[in-house]
């Protein structure tokens, strides 16, 4: 993991990141803003929501941070996880912490110094990452009030995460429904099919299907018999197909045309 090159803070010697770009996604994007807060309200240039993976910890969001995940053993984020529900980790100098000491985030980029995080847990009260935040210099000001406000953020960053489950949850239940309606209308209309070309077999009668966003029509094998025109042959335009009518017929036959095309049709197959 590395960040990006800081500029001077005036009233501090910690300093302040070039900001990551902002992402599309509506998730991202807020989620991005929550940690601009973060490092804003606690003055530091580094700030992160990283949730876990099988190996690996995962930035969801971040500021400050040009990396987009870290693995799991070397993340300091790992030893937050283990904290008691509610409580934060907090490390004022990460160089005289024997846990934190020899970690590549330490003595590598970007070089941290501080660190703060509370562990973020799902709806059912799993714990699924963390909220932390971190200086590239030594900090022994993070009161109790002050890790009161990280106790209300992370609850921040959990409504943002659970409302986004619920979301996901939400819209995979209804492509099932979509999909399981789909399936169904499929098979009533491979029965239906397979009904009107037995019947057409045993009384010679046929059938056809309308195109109608093209106006245009497809014959069965059956009624192409009755009027001896090939079945292989290409669509035909309604107005075509209706000219196999007698004259007498041609009024009723477009008015039951009509119907079916505007979904009032009253017969088995609807329009």
């Amino acid at each position: 993991m590395s960040a990006s090159r800081p500029v001077p803070h005036s009233d501090r010697g910690a300093a302040a990141p070039v900001q990551n770009a902002p992402r599309e996604d509506g998730l991202e994007s807020r989620l991005d803003a929550l940690c601009r807060s973060v490092a804003e309200v606690f003055a530091v240039p580094m700030a992160a929501i990283a949730l876990i993976d099988a190996d690996r910890i995962r930035f969801r969001a971040r500021y400050g941070l040009a990396e987009a995940f870290i693995d799991r053993e070397d993340a300091l984020c790992q030893h937050t996880i283990r904290q008691p529900r509610g409580h934060a980790l907090v490390v004022p100098d990460l160089i005289r912490d024997k846990r934190f000491v020899h970690s590549p985030l330490v003595v590598g980029a970007p070089h941290a110094r501080f660190y703060a995080g509370l562990a973020i847990r799902s709806g059912a009260g799993r714990v699924v990452g963390t909220l932390c935040l971190m200086d590239r210099a030594l900090r022994d000001d993070v009161s109790s009030d002050r890790v009161r406000v990280l106790q209300e953020l992370a609850l921040v960053a959990e409504a943002h995460l659970e409302l986004d489950e619920a979301r996901r949850t939400s819209e995979a239940a209804e492509r099932r429904r979509a999909e399981a309606h789909l399936l169904e209308w499929e098979a009533r209309q491979r029965a239906l099919e397979a009904a009107h070309a037995m019947a057409e077999q045993i009384a010679a009668f046929g059938q056809w299907r309308i195109d109608a966003a093209n106006r245009t029509i497809a014959w069965s094998d059956g009624i192409a018999r009755i009027f001896g025109r090939n079945a292989e042959r290409a669509t035909l335009p309604l107005e075509t197909h209706i000219g196999f009518y007698h004259p007498d017929d041609r009024e009723r036959v477009w008015a039951a045309m009509d119907e079916a095309l505007a979904g009032r049709s009253r017969t088995l197959g609807g329009g």
